[in-house]
């Protein structure tokens, strides 16, 4: 699974990173691609899925 538009503009309610947490918990990790806006990847399975959005918000809370 590849999500899409998200991240980029705040068109909800909900945080703009909901999105990608809600489907690493729908899915195995290795099922998701959570690219950074622009980053290339892939499509032969050797991408890493990383919880990047995490890094973003735990340095805007400091």
């Amino acid at each position: 699974m590849l999500p899409i538009h998200w991240g980029a503009f705040t068109l909800s309610f909900h945080a703009w990173f909901d999105p990608a947490e809600q489907m690493m918990g729908l899915l195995p990790r290795e099922d998701v691609l959570t690219p950074r806006i622009g980053e290339r990847i892939t499509l032969d399975g050797r991408n890493d899925t990383t919880n990047w959005w995490r890094e973003i918000e735990d340095t805007n809370k400091r």
